[in-house]
């Protein structure tokens, strides 16, 4: 995928789905894609999954630079990703890090993201359920 940040910043986004597990990258767009011009990344661990639903974890979500946009284009390619698979049902979570909330501004970036893209928070879990034959998600 080819996008520009709100500043205008071109980028490159892969989507990658090798031996159960799904990463999405982004990296600077004025370069080739290597590892050194890699802005952010998301892995996600495919735990289950059957024709009606398919439950992921996320592993890891990293982005370089905070406040740029990043992260907010990882989890919309990787939502867009999700509902053009074949499957009713999407159920993706994740464990909050201790490390975010050692730092106050860290810990509001990362419950932002995860709060303007729906998902719930129960104790130290996160979990979005994504409904893919509606067209779009009810939480």
């Amino acid at each position: 995928y080819y996008t520009t940040l709100t500043s205008g910043e071109p980028v490159v986004i892969t989507v990658e789905e090798i031996m159960g597990m799904i990463y999405v990258e982004i990296f600077n767009g004025n370069t080739s894609s290597t590892m050194s011009n890699k802005m952010g990344n998301l892995e996600i661990e495919v735990v289950n999954r059957t024709e009606i639903l398919i439950e992921l974890e996320i592993h890891d979500f990293i982005v370089k630079r905070v406040n740029q946009g990043y992260g907010t284009v990882l989890m919309r390619i990787l939502l867009d990703y999700l509902y053009s698979l074949k499957c009713e049902q999407i159920r993706l979570s994740g464990y909050l890090a201790e490390i975010d909330e050692q730092d106050d501004t860290n810990f509001a970036r990362r419950n932002h993201i995860y709060e303007k893209f729906g998902f719930c928070f129960k104790d130290r879990k996160i979990e979005k359920q994504l409904y893919t034959n509606k067209g779009h998600s009810h939480i």
